[in-house]
């Protein structure tokens, strides 16, 4: 793999989309941008959901390598850290779920209930997949901010 050293200022291939774009209701559910294209372009996280503890609520990625592993990383706050080429925003992470993504590289995950143990907390979400059509072999879904009420 190329070393992020190496890689020109000028690589198109490292996206970043505009910080803040609301996703969900009542600015509960924030895109921050740091995707990293992989083999289908940039891995898509979206949310939906309010957030309110017991309430039902989802976050889905789309345009990853299809039928393949991906690592959601999860933290309740973000010193955001360089790796492989891109930026990990939840960090230090709290918790490590390793899934599949569908044979056209979506990957939807919902909760029943918003637990109540986390009102009034802000939670980071962000996929890792290993992609060798990345820049160092990893791609990285745009993070996500779900601030609860």
């Amino acid at each position: 793999p190329q070393s992020c050293a190496a890689r020109p200022t000028g690589d198109r291939r490292v996206v970043r989309a505009r910080d803040d774009v609301l996703l969900g209701a009542l600015d509960k559910l924030v895109h921050l941008g740091f995707g990293l294209a992989g083999v289908n372009g940039v891995p898509n996280l979206m949310g939906s959901g309010t957030l309110v503890a017991g309430s039902p609520g989802s976050v889905d990625m789309s345009s990853a390598r299809p039928s393949w592993l991906a690592v959601l990383v999860l933290s309740v706050s973000s010193t955001p850290v360089m790796v492989y080429c891109g930026t990990l925003i939840p960090m230090p992470y709290l918790a490590l779920l390793s899934l599949g993504t569908d044979p056209l590289g979506a990957l939807p995950l919902g909760w029943p209930a918003w637990p109540a143990s986390l009102a009034g907390q802000t939670v980071f979400f962000q996929y890792a997949i290993p992609d060798p059509a990345a820049i160092c072999g990893v791609a990285f879904s745009n993070a996500l901010r779900a601030k609860a009420p």
